[in-house]
């Protein structure tokens, strides 16, 4: 960040490269083109909002930390989202809550601390 202070087209371009790899990658998981296809319904709505907070704005919140804070708070969220993304997926999704998660999550959390 010191040799290039634009932080919001850092996190751009980091979501970019990101974006593309993730396509390549796919491209060889899914070889099937019809599963490509995405309808104007909730499942591009989903996409839409995934993208758009799920990570271009994690992302600047985790550039913005880094430049007021320094590494060690976005190091030790992104390691406790994991935890937090298992509880809530058990508290509002009703998702099923398995041994090995609750051991992962535990594991995770005793690192951080």
């Amino acid at each position: 960040m010191k040799e290039y202070p634009s932080k919001l087209t850092v996190v751009f371009f980091y979501s970019l490269i990101v974006s593309i790899l993730a396509a390549i990658v796919e491209a060889f998981i899914e070889p099937n083109s019809s599963a490509w296809k995405i309808k104007p319904d909730i499942a591009l709505v989903s996409i839409l909002c995934s993208g758009v907070f799920g990570s271009c704005l994690s992302n600047s919140v985790h550039t913005w930390v880094i430049r007021l804070k320094g590494p060690l708070f976005v190091a030790m969220f992104k390691t406790l989202s994991i935890a937090i993304a298992v509880g809530m997926g058990v508290m509002f999704l009703g998702d099923d809550l398995y041994l090995g998660s609750l051991i992962g999550a535990t594991i995770i959390t005793i690192g951080c601390c």
